[in-house]
């Protein structure tokens, strides 16, 4: 390759670079978003069959004290 055509892939890196920084705030916040509606629909979930969570929470105290020999 010589110069000029590196000066050009180089060129066309800054650009995509730009592009790249510039949709990156749009990208952490639809992560950010669809974290926080999963979130809520498992919260929700639990709030409407709370039997789940103490079942869950039974067995996590069952795989400790197991675990742990008492």
């Amino acid at each position: 390759m010589g110069k000029k055509q590196l000066k050009t892939l180089a060129g066309w890196l800054k650009a995509l670079a730009g592009k790249v920084a510039a949709a990156l705030p749009g990208i952490i916040g639809a992560i950010v978003s669809w974290l926080q509606k999963t979130a809520g629909v498992a919260v929700t979930w639990l709030a409407e069959h709370l039997w789940s969570l103490a079942i869950a929470l039974v067995d996590m105290v069952t795989v400790w004290l197991r675990s742990h020999h008492y």
